[in-house]
């Protein structure tokens, strides 16, 4: 788990302008077979392979502290109703005055041919940035230590090692 302190600065989002954004869409982004598969495909070659089905997508969905407006969608200008990336964020500390909450960056992906272009950055900053604006002070997120590129670019935003748990494998005997 890394964390960025309250008083850690990150620049806010500058999007390419190949690229538009949008909050998730109730109305339009409900097709959980179609959603399923592009957060499958954002994060193909992770360390640990992603296992999302459309139930527990939909299970997500329908708990009573989700909220839509925690994700911010990309697409490129020519196709907007294509998601390329996405990130998730969601406060975890509502109940704490303003500047004591804890945020956390749940997810952030991005397809493969769209990597290496700034978007998991600037998604990341997006985070940042509407979590402090929810009243956010510290910042969570988790990632997979052999993630280099995530921890490599989260580091370069000011998060800090916090907690690290092992990766337990059941080995047959």
């Amino acid at each position: 788990m890394f964390v960025l302190a309250a008083d850690r600065e990150v620049s806010p989002p500058a999007f390419p302008p190949e690229v538009t954004v949008r909050r998730w869409g109730v109305e339009r982004d409900t097709d959980l077979e179609a959603w399923t598969a592009f957060m499958r495909a954002a994060f193909e070659g992770h360390p640990t392979e992603m296992t999302w089905t459309p139930a527990v997508i939909a299970g997500v969905h329908a708990a009573p502290d989700f909220d839509p407006d925690g994700i911010l969608m990309v697409a490129a200008i020519e196709a907007p109703d294509e998601p390329i990336a996405f990130t998730r964020v969601e406060m975890t500390d509502r109940d704490e005055p303003p500047g004591q909450r804890t945020g956390d960056v749940g997810l952030i992906g991005v397809l493969p041919a769209w990597r290496r272009r700034g978007l998991g950055r600037e998604l990341l900053r997006w985070g940042v940035t509407e979590l402090r604006g929810r009243g956010a002070g510290r910042i969570e997120l988790s990632v997979e230590a052999a993630n280099d590129r995530a921890t490599a670019m989260y580091r370069a935003h000011g998060f800090e090692p916090e907690i690290e748990w092992p990766h337990w494998v059941l080995q047959a005997g």
